[in-house]
């Protein structure tokens, strides 16, 4: 009886390690820097600072809106996050993992911003950013059916409030960007 428990101890710890493995991470940004970015200083002089953030790690959190699922706290894995202005180039900002954040000085204008995880297909989000604006944007994750009822994540980019975008910056680590 006793290995038995050891044998079903040990799986419950590999399982769990396995588990948290899953949850990708992307390499952060020093603390100085995480502690500069959540100053929120303006952007230099005819820039726009623009901020994005993915959620916690927190799988459990579904709930059902429609044939979609929205997924509260994010899920694990990364993203990465484009940005494109008018009909410019790709730009890849950088990698998103769950709690993290990165910000980046924009010159003026409209944008299309949106996030990709593997082969899922893009959403945009249309940004107009102006001088000297700080704009936030949360990745959104989400649990959906395809035509076939197969479940898949998807990422939505999300234009939040300062405040809220700031709260959230503040309780996540600034990931390193390209």
């Amino acid at each position: 009886m006793v290995v038995k428990h050891a044998i079903v101890y040990r799986l419950a710890v590999i399982t769990a390690v396995l588990l948290t493995a899953a949850c990708a991470s992307v390499p952060l940004a020093d603390k100085e820097s995480d502690a500069a970015g959540k100053r929120f200083d303006p952007p230099p002089s005819g820039l726009a600072k623009l901020y994005v953030y993915q959620s916690a790690c927190s799988p459990s959190s579904v709930r059902p809106m429609g044939t979609v699922y929205v997924v509260d706290q994010g899920s694990c894995g990364t993203n990465s996050v484009y940005l494109r202005m008018d009909s410019q180039q790709d730009r890849n900002v950088g990698q998103l993992g769950p709690g993290n954040w990165l910000s980046i000085d924009v010159t003026p204008g409209d944008y299309d911003i949106w996030c990709e995880q593997g082969a899922t297909s893009a959403r945009t989000q249309k940004l107009e950013l102006k001088s000297g604006e700080q704009a936030f944007v949360a990745l959104v994750r989400l649990k959906e059916d395809d035509f076939l009822g197969f479940k898949g994540y998807g990422c939505i980019p999300r234009k939040v409030g300062p405040q809220a975008g700031m709260v959230a910056v503040k309780e996540r680590q600034r990931a390193r960007t390209p």
